[in-house]
């Protein structure tokens, strides 16, 4: 339940939480495939250990997970709304590899890039 998750952080974890939700929703930030945990505790000013825990606290998932979430969004909606091919899509929503993006896509909507595009389009 996310209200007995929020008691967990303290006022000031709850404001870098939203602060992530802003850098995923509106920066984008997991477009960057360089973009690390490092990256954003900086932005959030706070530490690699406290930007694990809020996320694991508030978000319920690992950074990596998150990040990936995002991307799996976004691609989802470019593989639909354009032609781009499979591989640049990968690479725009910030997978540094067609090989990763395949998998992680495949893990989290259950099949490929590819077959999605063709039953979504």
């Amino acid at each position: 339940d996310r209200r007995a998750t929020e008691n967990r952080l303290s006022h000031k974890e709850f404001d870098i939480a939203k602060k992530v939700e802003q850098f995923m929703a509106l920066d984008k930030v997991y477009q960057e495939a360089s973009y690390s945990r490092m990256d954003l505790a900086r932005e959030c000013d706070t530490t690699e250990t406290s930007i694990s825990r809020i996320i694991n606290a508030h978000f319920e998932k690992s950074f990596p997970q998150l990040m990936n979430e995002y991307r799996v969004k976004d691609a989802k909606q470019l593989l639909i709304e354009t032609a781009a091919p499979v591989k640049q899509i990968g690479s725009d929503v910030g997978f540094n590899s067609l090989a990763s993006f395949n998998r992680v896509f495949k893990d989290m909507v259950g099949e490929s890039p590819s077959a999605f595009r063709k039953t979504h389009k």
